[in-house]
């Protein structure tokens, strides 16, 4: 019996680990349909409560990167002319 509540002790530790450190760990990204009037669309990090995200209709997706540098070679397959938001993604914001 001891061994047996060892391994359910077990589980749910690594259960407990996942959830903890593994699970929401990359942020997700978006990046703004709708260039700026300077011509580039902005990448967001939709976990950074940024207050500066464009309406739920002019986001695309791109899904949990681990950084910014990642999430704008993303936005960079659908648009040219990309950038990073300065309040949400700045160490990837060059305008």
């Amino acid at each position: 019996m001891f061994q047996e509540t060892k391994q359910i002790f077990l589980k749910l530790s690594y259960v407990f680990y996942l959830l903890t450190f593994k699970i929401n760990v990359m942020p997700r990204y978006c990046v703004n349909r709708q260039a700026q009037p300077t011509g580039e669309h902005e990448v967001h990090n939709l976990d950074a409560g940024c207050e500066h995200l464009p309406d739920y209709s002019n986001r695309l997706d791109l899904g949990w990167h681990t950084d910014c540098h990642s999430a704008i070679r993303a936005a960079k397959q659908h648009y040219n002319n990309v950038d990073g938001c300065y309040y949400c993604c700045n160490a990837c914001h060059a305008r």
